[in-house]
């Protein structure tokens, strides 16, 4: 209740605003087109009391009987009692037909007094000329508490005051359901997030829909929560109708305590524990030789240059030859070294020979040579 509008209530509790009176701020006032005279609104245009302005009285012309004195739009005027309408002696004063004049007809819930079409009332109710037509200020949604105050639709006019209607209320100027709008869900500027509705004023996961945790999920495709909150697809993994699944060209295996794409590891190759072995890839669950190796038993061999095996599996070069670029040749100096042909004339790493490091060979010699020099030395001083 707001004492500042409410007619029933208006400034004080039990304080009632007459029906020709609306409540602003805390104030009886009177309704539109009518004027407060000896504390009672006054419709100036119509009353005979008070026409044109408070306490003008029009009277009678005592030289004609036939006529009385009425109130025409703020002037008094003498009215004659009857005129000839349509061939009918009619009394203009008081004909909702012919009110005033002939065919001047009063609208509805109106009747004609002192020539005037004017409100007329229902009991205790009292109506309103609002632009010709006579409102309830009490109840009318398009004249509540005065001529022109509309309420707002999902709004009903009380006692001349908009109150919102069960599950409405006003925001941002708007009149909205909080019991279903998602931007305004159970109160003002509640927006639901994605893949959520309001309803009975919650915000609740649309159809076909999960709540987990904060969010609202589809576990039928949602790779994170698959089939059931918290179930995460591995990695290369789809979610569909909530089972997570792999393209045809990808296994996942389940090796002690690890999920491990069998199809791709090199040491889990089509299952566990199945390794494959050197120069060799792990593809489509397969062992197979890296690029540029040939498969020659159960290895994988550089057909390139391996003496054993020259450009095809079995073809052994003969002593003093090796084999470059397939072909068993002559050549001095040169090694096949882990697959690689590497000059045993001048390579730090294999020098002489395959795996020979040079610097140890120098080193293990020059220890030899202090070690002679001491027992040379040991001899001579004998």
């Amino acid at each position: 209740m707001d004492i500042k509008v409410d007619s029933r209530n208006c400034g004080d509790c039990g304080k009632i605003c007459s029906s020709s009176e609306f409540c602003s701020q805390g104030i009886c006032v009177c309704n539109a087109n009518l004027s407060k005279c000896t504390n009672t609104c006054i419709d100036l245009k119509t009353d005979i009391n008070n026409c044109g302005k408070c306490g003008t009285i029009c009277r009678a012309n005592s030289s004609t009987t036939s006529s009385l004195s009425s109130c025409v739009n703020g002037v008094c005027s003498n009215l004659s009692l009857s005129k000839s309408c349509q061939g009918k002696l009619t009394f203009i004063r008081t004909d909702i037909n012919n009110c005033g004049d002939c065919r001047k007809k009063c609208g509805t819930n109106q009747t004609c007094s002192n020539g005037n079409c004017i409100c007329s009332s229902t009991g205790t109710t009292k109506l309103t000329l609002c632009s010709n037509i006579c409102s309830n200020l009490l109840t009318d949604a398009s004249n509540c508490g005065n001529c022109g105050t509309k309420c707002l639709t999902g709004t009903t006019c009380r006692s001349g005051v908009c109150v919102a209607n069960s599950g409405i209320k006003i925001c941002d100027g708007k009149s909205v359901s909080v019991t279903s709008d998602v931007n305004n869900c159970g109160e003002c500027n509640k927006k639901c997030p994605s893949n959520e509705s309001c309803s009975t004023s919650a915000c609740q996961c649309n159809t076909n829909f999960t709540r987990c945790g904060k969010i609202c999920v589809n576990t039928k495709t949602n790779k994170s929560n698959c089939g059931k909150c918290g179930n995460a697809c591995g990695k290369g993994a789809t979610c569909t109708n909530g089972v997570c699944t792999y393209s045809s060209d990808i296994q996942v295996s389940l090796c002690g305590n690890t999920w491990l794409f069998t199809s791709s590891d090199k040491d889990n190759c089509g299952k566990c524990g199945n390794k494959c072995g050197k120069n060799m890839r792990c593809n489509k669950g397969s062992c197979e030789c890296l690029s540029n190796f040939v498969k020659c038993g159960s290895d994988c061999i550089n057909t390139k240059y391996d003496n054993s095996n020259c450009g095809k599996c079995q073809n052994k070069c003969n002593s003093g030859m090796n084999c470059i670029n397939g072909t068993c040749k002559e050549q001095i100096g040169k090694n096949l070294c882990n697959g690689n042909m590497i000059s045993t004339i001048s390579d730090v790493n294999n020098c002489g020979a395959c795996g020979k490091n040079a610097l140890l060979v120098n080193f293990v010699l020059q220890v030899n040579a202090f070690v002679q020099l001491i027992q040379a030395t040991a001899i001579t001083s004998v």
